[in-house]
């Protein structure tokens, strides 16, 4: 019987474990240089960006991900969260990337 508990448990928490948008982390999105990369580059290795907004004759380009982290058990009760990431890369007229702007927040997931 608490083998089948385990098994469903494990199932549960797994349940929804995909990350949506771009894999994104600080390590990827540092890996351009203000100054020097351009736009080119990061959507050669990024991809499209999920959205682009214009300020002052620059470019933001911005992605997003959300990753699921792992639930938690309490009193019988699972608690589960999910973690949002964004990163902004705002690029001048020319192309040339000017600022990257890098964000993590964790989100309670209610059920």
């Amino acid at each position: 019987m608490f083998k089948k508990l385990l098994v469903l448990v494990s199932a549960l928490a797994l349940f929804g474990c995909t990350t949506q948008g771009a894999r994104i982390s600080q390590t990827v999105a540092t890996q351009f240089k203000e100054g020097i990369s351009t736009e080119a580059e990061i959507v050669s290795a990024l991809g499209t960006p999920m959205g682009i907004s214009l300020s002052g004759g620059s470019r933001i380009l911005i992605y997003r991900s959300t990753e699921p982290l792992p639930s938690s058990l309490v009193l019988g009760i699972f608690y589960s969260s999910e973690l949002k990431k964004q990163v902004s890369y705002e690029v001048n007229s020319s192309g040339t990337l000017q600022k990257i702007i890098y964000s993590e927040l964790s989100v309670p997931l209610q059920r």
